[in-house]
């Protein structure tokens, strides 16, 4: 691989040890700690450049399904599956409902390090992610140890943590802002799935370009969103970007630093001015 900055190195290292323990517990399950999308793909990319015989092997899981931060998991030798072929199939949910399936025959009382903690406010206070992100950060804990918050409801929300910190939580974790709440382990039911929510927008852009695009998202000239590639602000799939020239696909995320994460879900036309117009869905 070839690395960028010195933590995709730390990283891209960890993967490899990661797959020389599979190698030495072909039989055992084995898995990492949370890891955010770039790094997923930064350990796909190990395993599949120095331990190709391991990627029938290899799936990522965070405890639900869609969940963005997640878990590299090794499953042992004799499980059946096919291979990862693509850095776009590792967040796909058929890659996560297999290993589910895997999981509940191979490994019904396993955690995989992963444990999900129901947390409920007093229903007076609307309790968002930031609010419960907030509030557990402020216990001064690690982010590499916490996984997805998924907001179930106006005071409710499903924490998924690490089992070296998720007793801490439980003990400590007792306001959401000035809202006191309830901590205690949850069974997360079949086919439960992390909610995201969107914003539906338009964007008005010169091209399916992404120097065009990022122009538009942050109403900043092309000239400023050619350095923002440059410079690497932007990220494309979960991988930085430096070309301003790429063009953009229906599917495709691009994640702008400071400006938030959109999903294009289509170029919808041209303005009467010969622009592209763009239907995309923001993470809110």
């Amino acid at each position: 691989m070839q690395a960028k900055n010195k933590n995709d190195i730390m990283v891209y290292a960890k993967a490899s040890d990661l797959c020389d323990a599979a190698v030495r517990r072909e039989y055992d399950f084995i898995y990492s700690r949370f890891l955010t999308p770039a790094e997923q793909i930064i350990y796909y990319t190990a395993v599949r450049e120095e331990y190709p015989i391991l990627l029938s092997r290899c799936f990522f899981f965070g405890g639900a399904l869609m969940a963005d931060r997640r878990v590299c998991v090794m499953a042992p030798s004799y499980v059946d599956a096919p291979p990862l072929s693509s850095p776009a199939e590792i967040f796909s949910e058929e890659r996560e409902r297999l290993f589910c399936e895997i999981a509940s025959a191979y490994a019904a009382d396993e955690s995989f390090g992963i444990v999900p903690l129901s947390v409920t406010g007093s229903g007076f206070a609307e309790l968002s992610h930031r609010h419960y992100m907030g509030s557990i950060l402020s216990l001064g804990i690690e982010r590499e140890v916490l996984g997805d918050i998924a907001v179930t409801g106006k005071s409710s929300a499903v924490i998924f943590a690490s089992d070296t910190i998720a007793p801490y939580i439980c003990e400590s974790l007792t306001k959401i802002g000035r809202d006191g709440v309830a901590v205690s382990a949850f069974h997360v039911p079949d086919g439960f799935k992390v909610p995201h929510e969107f914003k539906e927008m338009t964007l008005v852009a010169a091209s399916d370009r992404v120097d065009s695009i990022v122009s538009s998202i942050t109403n900043q000239s092309r000239a400023t969103a050619k350095e923002y590639c440059l410079t690497g602000l932007v990220e494309i799939n979960y991988v930085t970007v430096t070309e301003a020239d790429k063009r953009l696909s229906p599917g495709d995320k691009i994640s702008v630093r400071g400006y938030g994460k959109y999903i294009i879900d289509a170029f919808s036309g041209e303005t009467r001015s010969g622009r592209a117009r763009i239907s995309v869905r923001k993470y809110i």
